[in-house]
């Protein structure tokens, strides 16, 4: 206080600057108080320390951290967040990646919230350095799937297939040739389809005293014929193509040789006139019965092509043989396994 005249006027302290730094000074009549600013705490002595506004759960939005500074704190972006222009910077937002193309060749960019990451296409798998390689399906599981062959392509693989088929996913189907017309072979061939191919066959010429139908001489019965001559000629000679792949699972049946019989209590007996013995063989069920399945008992590789002749005599129940006919077979082994 000063005495002036007959009264006392309070000194304002607090214009000399008696408090720290980190106080505000706040003058009182005869005395003055020291209090901390906005941002300390008392420390109990009469000091202010720095108050850790972190500590007390600042700064909690999505992509901010909190750091504390000498008497107040800032709310400072995480990595892959920045400062938001709509709301004047006081939150973050997050930073979209993939909008600076982060990622490689082959590669798509995902963008998740502060970060980013980089996923390979399909038919892709990364390698080091985050590269996205082609995955070679065809050195793989994948090209397995493919019945002739794989040919790799960029992040996938297609399956091919020979000349004279279709492919069908993973598949090849035989193309047949014979359906394109009559252009395919001569007027007067036979066109006979193949796996992965065609063969035009010569016209059939039949013996005298015969006619062609349906793929079979037929002989024509004469009143002037003896039983003798009657059975020296064969009743038909029939013809037939069969197209087997490379590789047929062994013994597997290739034809069924079967016909109506002209008399009952017969007998049948079926062989090979001509072929190959070590590839073909008969199997007839039953004497009594007109049939039989002609099987491959041996392997083939194609390409490649084998006739087989197989007689069939019929015998009465004396023994006697009644007719004969004649079964020519043309079988056509493929070069591929289907």
């Amino acid at each position: 206080m000063v005495k002036i005249g007959r009264f006392c006027r309070d000194v304002n302290e607090c214009t000399h600057s008696p408090c720290d730094s980190n106080q505000y000074c706040i003058n009182s009549r005869g005395s003055y108080h020291c209090r901390c600013k906005a941002g300390y705490s008392d420390a109990g002595d009469g000091s202010c320390v720095d108050t850790d506004e972190c500590a007390q759960g600042m700064c909690q939005a999505l992509g901010e951290t909190c750091r504390n500074t000498v008497g107040s704190y800032e709310c400072v972006c995480d990595r892959g967040f920045t400062k938001d222009p709509t709301t004047n910077g006081r939150y973050c937002m997050d930073v979209n990646e993939c909008d600076l193309d982060m990622c490689s060749e082959n590669s798509e960019c995902i963008n998740t919230q502060g970060s980013y990451f980089c996923r390979c296409h399909r038919g892709y798998t990364k390698h080091q350095a985050g590269v996205c390689v082609d995955n070679q399906e065809c050195s793989l599981g994948e090209g397995n799937k493919c019945q002739w062959r794989c040919r790799n392509t960029p992040g996938a693989f297609e399956c091919e297939c020979p000349v004279g088929y279709d492919k069908l996913d993973y598949s090849c189907n035989d193309i047949n040739e014979c359906d394109r017309g009559a252009s395919v072979c001569g007027p007067s061939d036979t066109c006979v389809n193949t796996r992965g191919g065609h063969k035009c066959m010569k016209q059939i010429t039949c013996p005298d005293n015969n006619f062609y139908r349906r793929k079979r001489c037929r002989r024509v019965t004469s009143n002037n014929e003896t039983f003798a001559q009657c059975k020296a000629q064969s009743l038909s000679i029939s013809y037939h193509y069969i197209d087997i792949p490379t590789g047929l699972k062994l013994p597997s049946n290739l034809l069924k040789i079967s016909f109506s019989p002209r008399r009952r209590r017969q007998q049948y007996h079926f062989q090979i006139a001509q072929g190959e013995e070590n590839a073909f063989s008969l199997r007839q069920p039953s004497m009594y019965r007109p049939q039989a399945y002609l099987v491959l008992t041996g392997e083939l590789t194609g390409p490649s092509e084998h006739m087989v002749k197989v007689d069939i005599s019929t015998y009465n129940r004396r023994g006697e043989m009644r007719d004969n006919r004649m079964l020519t077979i043309t079988v056509f082994v493929s070069e591929y396994t289907f």
